[in-house]
């Protein structure tokens, strides 16, 4: 009986490891955002262009912080940034760059 117990504990521990280590969608992360800096300067949902390169950048900001997840065409996230108002020397730069000019916005937060 010990042992089934543990069993259970054990496999209900894995379920929810990887649950947490899953990659969330574009949408989910636009979900996640929007309720994460909700009642700050919020979420938003961009296609941008990038050359012959088409990405989804979903951005959360904070005012003096905030997050950018790329995903590529196919829905594959390709990279993330999470910044803050603090610059350190030597600290990485965002993978992707864009003019506002390249990124159309599909859905912002509606604050």
């Amino acid at each position: 009986m010990k042992l089934a117990v543990l069993v259970l504990v054990i496999s209900l521990f894995l379920i929810s490891c990887s649950e947490s280590a899953r990659v969330l969608s574009a949408e989910e992360q636009y979900s996640a955002l929007d309720a994460k800096y909700s009642q700050s300067v919020g979420a938003r949902y961009e296609e941008c262009r990038m050359g012959d390169q088409t990405l989804i950048v979903v951005s959360g900001n904070g005012g003096t912080s905030g997050e950018l997840h790329y995903y590529d065409s196919s829905g594959k996230k390709v990279g993330e940034y999470y910044w803050d108002d603090v610059r350190v020397p030597g600290e990485p730069e965002p993978p992707f760059s864009f003019d506002a000019q390249t990124c159309v916005v599909l859905r912002r937060s509606s604050r």
